[in-house]
């Protein structure tokens, strides 16, 4: 069965809400393929400096399968904030492969296309835009499908899981796990003095 390469480009991301209060928002995307039998995410940069309107000009590649009929992938851009307590979740992009194909398959096929999404948060409601360019390599026979590896200048990346989104129980096991270090090395400094 043929097969294509999609390099995927993660442009930046504008509108953000602020999920951090007290401390400057620092964004990251997880990106990958979705199929109905795995996920394959890769991980940009942290945006240290955007904070509600980070940027990336990350460029990741991914195998798949070229016929747009059987392509049941969907390409994910999860956002996420840094945190020292957990990452935060905040929103994600998705759009099929096939929906991908099909316009490249208009256009000629190897032209790079640009596309703007609203970000999905997990109420239902819409935050912020996300934006991204793709285009498809020539068909090629062979390779499994997934994930490539990312093109980041001067860093090597690895295939990841997206972080599990943050719960009421995990702030609260973390808190509890501060506060019972802080009260220890409260102790351990106090019996140092004596």
């Amino acid at each position: 069965m043929a097969r294509r390469r999609l390099e995927v480009t993660v442009v930046s991301e504008r509108d953000l809400n602020d999920v951090r209060k007290l401390f400057k928002m620092k964004v990251y995307a997880m990106v990958g393929l979705a199929s109905s039998d795995q996920h394959h995410f890769q991980k940009t940069h942290i945006d240290r400096e955007g904070m509600t309107d980070p940027t990336w000009n990350v460029t990741m590649t991914f195998t798949v399968e070229d016929d747009p009929d059987l392509n049941q992938d969907k390409l994910i851009f999860k956002l996420f904030c840094k945190r020292k307590l957990g990452d935060r979740y905040i929103g994600e992009v998705s759009m099929p492969v096939q929906d991908l194909l099909r316009t490249a398959s208009d256009t000629g096929g190897t032209l790079t296309q640009q596309i703007t999404r609203p970000v999905r948060l997990e109420s239902g409601g819409t935050q912020g835009v996300l934006t991204f360019s793709y285009r498809f390599h020539e068909k090629f026979v062979g390779e499994e499908l997934g994930v490539q590896t990312p093109q980041l200048p001067g860093q090597e990346q690895q295939q990841q899981s997206p972080p599990p989104r943050s719960t009421l129980g995990q702030f609260l096991v973390s808190t509890a796990q501060l506060v019972v270090t802080s009260v220890a090395t409260e102790a351990i400094i106090e019996s140092i003095m004596q």
